[in-house]
């Protein structure tokens, strides 16, 4: 079953809302029992509600963040968001990432729901910033660290560390596994090469929204 473009951004758009209410139950329930989330790509997968409502715990519960949206794309039953995340760590310490995030969704009774969310952002790019505020992020670190190892443990801590190892999207279908430079991505993610690399061939006209820019639009309390 098709399902209209306005649907698939409606069923995206829950994610900000239930983040910004910090409803942990309602955010975890946006998710397909066998659901996966890769945040970021290259860190081990969560894999199912369990893991997942870790995953929020960690990793969400703590923070505010904001979603400011470059630009949607909508290719199948897939959405593509463009976006710079605006985390806030503690008080004083704010940290802002750029990222592709990609949201496969399938018809559940009725309902659409995750079955895959993918985040490209780069893992030592956020650790180098987060550094250079010195003193100030020495709370935010610890509290990350100790929420870390009591939600996910010391396999889970480490499986999120694989991610230093960073990744961005693909140039093509043909490139999957590659990496490209920060500036290549940037170049690449205004074009939205990556819904149509990932799209069939007849979907590769993607219905995408707004022009082919990079302006951004601001779009409240959200996150993956």
């Amino acid at each position: 079953m098709a399902f209209p473009r306005h649907d698939l951004l409606t069923a995206v758009e829950r994610s900000p809302r239930l983040v910004a209410e910090h409803d942990r139950a309602g955010w975890v329930a946006l998710y397909t029992p066998d659901a996966v989330i890769e945040d970021p790509v290259g860190s081990r997968p969560h894999r199912g509600l369990a893991e997942i409502d870790r995953f929020y715990a960690t990793f969400i519960a703590p923070r505010d963040i904001t979603f400011h949206v470059r630009r949607d794309v909508v290719v199948d039953e897939t959405v593509v968001r463009d976006v710079d995340l605006e985390v806030g760590m503690t008080a004083g310490v704010t940290m802002r990432i750029p990222a592709v995030l990609r949201y496969d969704l399938a018809g559940v009774d009725g309902e659409l729901k995750i079955t895959r969310l993918q985040a490209f952002w780069e893992l030592p790019g956020m650790v180098a910033t987060f550094l250079r505020r010195g003193p100030r992020a020495v709370p935010a670190g610890g509290a990350l660290t100790v929420g870390l190892l009591r939600n996910q443990g010391l396999g889970g801590a480490a499986g999120f560390l694989a991610g230093l190892r960073g990744r961005v999207p693909p140039a093509d279908a043909t490139s999957r596994g590659s990496s490209r430079t920060p500036a290549q991505a940037t170049k690449w993610r205004c074009g939205a090469g990556w819904a149509g690399a990932h799209a069939s061939p007849s979907a590769r006209t993607a219905r995408s929204a707004g022009p082919n820019s990079c302006a951004p639009s601001a779009t409240s309390a959200a996150t993956s």
